[in-house]
């Protein structure tokens, strides 16, 4: 089962920079004060300022954050717009794993 997540870190930018934000949220706290929307308009627009996150004392992953450097702000809906893709690029491969371990297919 690792080698398809790895597999996904290798292959998709959203799913490294979620991937480390999971482990900064872990170690570090939920990043609501860097958290931004726009309420002028109908749509909830939730941005990260991907700089302020930087800055933190948390250890980043070097690969990260070159990717990520010239981006002030993510949208957080392209963001979970682009990790689902991942997620779906490689769902047949995860249910046959879950399948063999659990002896079910859900």
């Amino acid at each position: 089962m690792h080698s398809i997540f790895n597999k996904m870190y290798d292959e998709s930018q959203a799913y490294r920079f979620c991937y480390q934000l999971r482990g900064y949220i872990n170690h570090r706290h939920l990043p609501l004060n860097i958290l931004h929307s726009d309420l002028s308009t109908d749509e909830l627009i939730l941005n990260l300022n991907i700089k302020e996150l930087f800055s933190s004392s948390y250890s980043w992953n070097s690969k990260v954050k070159r990717e990520f450097k010239d981006i002030e702000e993510i949208s957080i809906k392209h963001l979970i717009t682009d990790l689902f893709a991942v997620y779906f690029s490689h769902h047949s491969s995860i249910m046959k794993i879950v399948k063999k371990r659990t002896g079910t297919f859900y």
